[in-house]
């Protein structure tokens, strides 16, 4: 014996058998993963994310080497003109800021006449990038 089973309209007054055949929908579900796993990762990244700032500074004598040296301590990235500056203090400011540097594992690097940037750990400098940057910058000043 075969079963046909058959939709009534039951939105007008009277149901009137339908010729529409009435199909059983799949039950199968696919496993859902846990959606905790997932918020927890996007927490964990967004935790780790850090916001770097940038100081420039243009130091006219070596007394502002330990302001300079305070913000490389806070993780900020220090770009520093020695363009108001006599040559031997400012070798003696890059020396000071070059045992700053050593202290919290960055770097110091000359990027162009007169100009230094100094960044702290995890930070990479892309010199020929920087330069053109600095020289933006500085051309607008």
């Amino acid at each position: 014996m075969k079963q046909t089973n058959t939709a009534m309209n039951v939105s007008s007054p009277n149901p009137v058998p339908s010729n529409k055949k009435v199909v059983a929908m799949n039950t199968y579900q696919q496993p859902v993963q846990p959606t905790s796993n997932v918020n927890a990762n996007r927490r964990m990244t967004d935790n780790q994310r850090v916001d770097k700032k940038v100081s420039v500074f243009e130091p006219s004598e070596y007394g502002e080497c330990r302001m300079i040296a305070q913000s490389l301590f806070k993780n900020e990235i220090v770009i520093l003109s020695f363009a108001a500056m006599e040559e031997f203090q400012a070798r003696r400011v890059v020396d000071f800021l070059t045992g700053a540097v050593y202290a919290i594992d960055g770097d110091i690097r000359r990027i162009g006449e007169e100009i230094f940037i100094c960044t702290p750990k995890n930070v990479e400098i892309s010199s020929t990038i920087a330069k053109s940057l600095i020289e933006a910058h500085f051309a607008e000043m």
